[in-house]
């Protein structure tokens, strides 16, 4: 009797050690935070990665001005500290200029591509992108240039 009680309660406590472990290398694939920069958007985020493909949300809104952006994410590497990312970033915002006491409200469309790095310690992710971008405002006036973006998350 002895020897089946001692063998049960090992039985059940290398299981529940199991199920431990299985619980700590669960992926998490939902993130909230802030990000910051010119193609993906300046503000609440909001990230979805199921696999190694996620999308970003971002949208925020300063003085009658809105900024929403969507940037599709791939992960190229999986690893414990850091994953290498290819981004597109692509929003839309608005911003209001003053021009001799006239105000005028333009619509901007800001497209980007390029690398990343996805810096992940505990729940919390650092991505910071590098690449280039194109601004196309609706007065029809094309900028291109090199752009820098950065999020901070939780992930849940």
């Amino acid at each position: 009797m002895k020897k089946s009680l001692i063998v049960l309660f090992l039985l059940l406590f290398s299981f529940s050690v199991f199920s431990q472990e299985r619980d700590s290398t669960k992926r998490v694939n939902q993130a909230l935070g802030f990000s910051a920069g010119h193609s993906i958007g300046f503000g609440i985020t909001y990230l979805y990665e199921p696999s190694q493909f996620g999308l970003m949300f971002v949208g925020g809104a300063l003085d009658n001005d809105f900024n929403i952006g969507i940037s599709p994410i791939y992960k190229v590497t999986n690893d414990d500290l850091i994953d290498l990312c290819l981004y597109s970033g692509n929003r839309i915002y608005s911003t209001t200029s003053y021009n001799m006491g006239i105000k005028k409200k333009y619509y901007i469309v800001a497209d980007g591509f390029g690398i990343g790095f996805d810096i992940h310690q505990l729940q919390f992710s650092l991505l910071v992108f590098a690449g280039v971008a194109s601004y196309y405002d609706l007065a029809g006036i094309w900028n291109y240039g090199y752009t820098l973006d950065a999020s901070f998350v939780y992930r849940f």
